[in-house]
């Protein structure tokens, strides 16, 4: 099974669609590239539906049960998938659908939305706004920016921001470290040493056994900690990126 762990986001993100209430409130997450705002969004499908992918296009809208009868989220997943400029403005296309997130954060319609974006492409997806664009879209822009800004979470009751730059760098790699050294299949080490790779010269197995050491994990936590001192975010890709060239060497 590919690595995985409980983000710590995810939480916060469900507690935002509780189907034995059935009032839904839209989602933003923002946060730097890497730090797994896909997967919470594949997570939350599959929660809420069974279904286990998202589709190929960056935008995809389910239906979901609840004690209120069916309700619809669409999930812009991937807003460089789903994004597509003219003369470097959104197609129209685009801007309606950023309308009716509008217009469903104020109040004006029943379908909720979740958009996941990197922390610039927020800013230039509504920096590529036409001219014309709607009063609702600027007032999302405005209370976006804002929430982002100041570092707060919720605007009303509709609309929730969710910045995983905000998640602890240390919180990461203990949950990092913990869902790469303490796989089962690591027992390689132990049950085929007759394979060169597996056996007790050889620098994958040195390597593995080291970072398993409490002194280097402990060194690897004071890094992140480290990190979230100085105010150096680590997303998740990058400390698994770091974990697997350590393993490797």
């Amino acid at each position: 099974p590919k690595i995985s762990f409980e983000h710590p986001a995810r939480k916060v993100m469900l507690d935002c669609f509780p189907r034995e209430i059935g009032f839904f409130r839209n989602v933003v997450l923002t946060g730097t590239a890497g730090d797994g705002k896909t997967s919470l969004c594949i997570d939350l499908v599959r929660e809420l539906t069974g279904q286990p992918e998202l589709g190929n296009n960056g935008i995809t809208t389910i239906e979901v049960a609840t004690s209120r009868g069916p309700k619809y989220i669409t999930l812009i997943y991937d807003v460089t998938a789903w994004r597509k400029k003219e003369k470097g403005l959104l197609r129209p296309e685009d801007v309606a659908v950023l309308a009716e997130m509008a217009a469903s954060v104020y109040g004006q319609t029943d379908k909720v939305f979740v958009l996941a974006v990197n922390d610039g492409q927020m800013h230039e997806l509504f920096r590529a706004l036409p001219p014309d664009a709607g009063e609702g879209i600027r007032r999302l822009e405005k209370d976006l920016i804002g929430l982002h800004a100041r570092g707060m979470q919720d605007h009303g009751e509709r609309l929730r921001l969710i910045n995983l730059s905000l998640v602890r760098s240390e919180e990461i790699m203990e949950l990092c470290l913990a869902a790469v050294l303490e796989r089962e299949e690591w027992k390689c080490f132990i049950e085929e040493t007759e394979n060169p790779l597996f056996a007790e010269g050889s620098s994958l197995r040195r390597n593995f056994m080291v970072l398993n050491t409490p002194e280097l994990r402990s060194k690897l936590l004071m890094l992140a900690k480290i990190a979230d001192m100085t105010g150096h975010h680590l997303p998740v890709r990058a400390v698994l990126c770091l974990l697997t060239n350590a393993i490797l060497g």
